[in-house]
């Protein structure tokens, strides 16, 4: 099932809209910026251990099982934000 962002002209598929509000609550509660989140911890080419453990803990604090889901959150968030 698709719904409409209220931010966004975009329709997004219901679970990754769901998963995207979870992580930006879970990146408030650990204090990261969103910046941060979608271009530090969300690049799959560049990353640290120390970065990869956040995202784990971040992904797990958010309940996103799958990598997947992980970045259809960070991309539907940075859509919704940013147009």
């Amino acid at each position: 099932r698709a719904i409409q962002s209220r931010e966004h002209a975009v329709r997004f598929p219901e679970h990754a809209l769901q998963a995207s509000h979870r992580l930006v609550k879970a990146a408030k509660e650990m204090g990261l910026e969103w910046q941060y989140v979608a271009t530090e911890l969300a690049d799959y080419d560049v990353i640290s251990v120390a970065q990869k453990r956040v995202r784990e803990e971040l992904r797990e604090k958010a309940g996103i099982a799958s990598e997947g889901l992980f970045r259809d959150a960070v991309r539907v968030r940075t859509m919704s934000r940013f147009g």
